[in-house]
């Protein structure tokens, strides 16, 4: 057995399960499918370091942080989806690295090469924090804060710096607040009274700068932030929207990670006594797994729920898993050990092959960026800089291109609202008439649609304008098929010459 427990072999577990992590890492960097929502997010970055804002500005779904992060490498460096995607990664990396030294912190190395394996055989989450989304640097931060709160110094800066970390994963992701709340309160409360002075302005530096933010337009920032994700629950009831969370939501996301949820189910029903004990010896744990759990509750309860909203739970669960795994003491000859070791290698291969080829993007004879960068090349060649360019779904093109996009366009498909057009404005988005308006008038230079597009526009009152003016004053120049998300159509006009 002397074998099994040298810590030379959970070392080199170690170093597989990180070069796993790389690999996947690029594969989805390359061969990922182009989520829709990388477009408004990067273009968002753009018009941030143009001295618009979230909010006032433009329309924006998240709290106001991530274009700020995100837009810097773009102005830096050249602006893209690669370098969109390769910031992701270089985040989720460093939140892969925070894991291992939590899990080695409490269970050696062994904890770490569990907790490693377990993080590079998440395939679907990798692929999340791979490409331009919230994920990626909310669990950088959700990570951050519990790595400095369950360090074994008692200094009091540790507080101050867990709070500041969760104030910031709220400030990229709303739903953050509800992690943040529990160890914002368990910091004040454990920390001395000039560290509960710096957690009292840090909470009220990023109250009022929000405040500040969202206070010139509060219908704006309310419908981005909440009103767009509750209206999709339409006219249930309480009592029947906790019917669709408990009977709907929950089944379907236990049956999209099943893998992970057996295998908390095996650590718990065989490892339950030394979990029990475990946590009662560290308050700091608790307090994370407080927070984690109510941080199920906004994600549960969105109007809209996707199983990609559960990405940062489930990558926070990673080092504690590879913690209770060490615990269990898996080394001894015991039929406990056997059933966890074959638990464990059922999870690994489950990971690696459950739903993570879905994201691939092998339908074309190009890389799914490359053909982003098809159709962008054919924008650029076609417009100059100070060009408006009428897009939706594909706003990936106009990022690529480094064009401007119509104003209110700036959220790509959720840019068309349906509704009046004083709303619209008020919101910064477009309706069908300010999009029949923009094609009669012969404002933008471009115009770029996806059969996606296509199929919202049809369901406007103005569809048959809007497909006319298209036709009399633009001409289509460019199109191409699987594109994109959904797989679409996208086609590219050009505005005609004045008759």
């Amino acid at each position: 057995m002397e074998k099994l427990t040298n810590p030379t072999r959970y070392k080199w577990a170690t170093i597989i399960g990180l070069f796993l992590f790389v690999v996947i890492s690029v594969l989805y960097v390359v061969l990922g499918r182009v989520n829709s929502d990388e477009g408004w997010y990067l273009y968002a970055g753009k018009l941030v370091y143009n001295g618009q804002l979230p909010y006032q500005d433009f329309a924006f779904t998240q709290t106001p942080l991530l274009p700020y992060v995100y837009g810097l490498p773009q102005v830096l460096l050249s602006p893209g989806l690669y370098l969109g995607r390769i910031t992701s990664v270089l985040f989720s990396a460093i939140g892969l690295l925070l894991s291992l030294s939590i899990a080695r912190r409490f269970g050696g190395e062994k904890a770490a090469a569990v907790a490693c394996l377990i993080w590079a055989s998440f395939a679907t989450g990798i692929y999340f924090q791979s490409i331009v989304k919230t994920y990626a640097l909310t669990s950088l931060f959700f990570l951050l804060a519990f790595f400095i709160l369950t360090r074994d110094e008692e200094s009091e800066i540790k507080y101050s710096l867990a709070v500041l970390f969760v104030l910031l994963a709220t400030l990229t992701r709303l739903s953050a607040l509800f992690f943040a709340i529990p160890i914002i309160v368990f910091s004040f409360v454990v920390s001395k009274a000039k560290t509960r002075w710096i957690i009292i302005a840090l909470c009220t530096a990023a109250a009022v700068g929000f405040l500040l933010l969202i206070g010139p337009n509060l219908e704006a920032a309310y419908w981005g932030l909440l009103g767009n994700h509750l209206s999709e629950w339409g006219n249930l009831s309480i009592d029947e929207r906790i019917s669709v969370i408990i009977k709907i939501r929950i089944p379907k996301l236990v049956d999209r990670y099943l893998n992970y949820f057996l295998l908390w189910c095996g650590l718990l029903v065989i490892g339950l006594k030394r979990i029990v004990f475990f946590l009662k010896t560290h308050a700091e744990v608790r307090i994370v797994i407080i927070g984690l759990l109510l941080f199920l509750i906004p994600n549960l309860t969105s109007g809209f729920m996707l199983s990609e909203y559960f990405v940062p739970f489930l990558f926070m669960l990673i080092p504690i898993a590879g913690i209770i795994f060490e615990k269990i003491d898996i080394d001894r000859p015991h039929y406990k050990a056997v059933l966890l070791r074959l638990l464990f290698g059922a999870i690994m291969i489950s990971g690696l092959i459950w739903h993570s080829t879905q994201y691939l993007d092998l339908s074309g004879d190009r890389l799914p960026i490359e053909e982003v960068r098809e159709a962008a090349a054919v924008v650029e060649a076609n417009s100059s800089p100070t060009d408006e360019i009428y897009v939706l779904e594909a706003l990936t093109v106009v990022v690529e291109a480094d064009r401007q996009a119509m104003p209110n366009t700036t959220m790509a498909q959720f840019s068309l609202f349906d509704g009046d057009t004083a709303t619209a404005d008020q919101l910064h988005l477009v309706n069908s008439q300010i999009t029949l308006d923009y094609f009669e008038q012969r404002i933008p230079m471009m115009v770029i649609l996806t059969s996606f597009d296509w199929v919202s526009l049809s369901k406007t009152p103005d569809y048959d304008g809007i497909a006319a003016s298209l036709n009399k004053n633009y001409q289509r120049i460019y199109t191409a098929k699987n594109f994109g998300q959904n797989m679409n159509q996208i086609d590219v006009y050009i505005l005609k010459e004045e008759p």
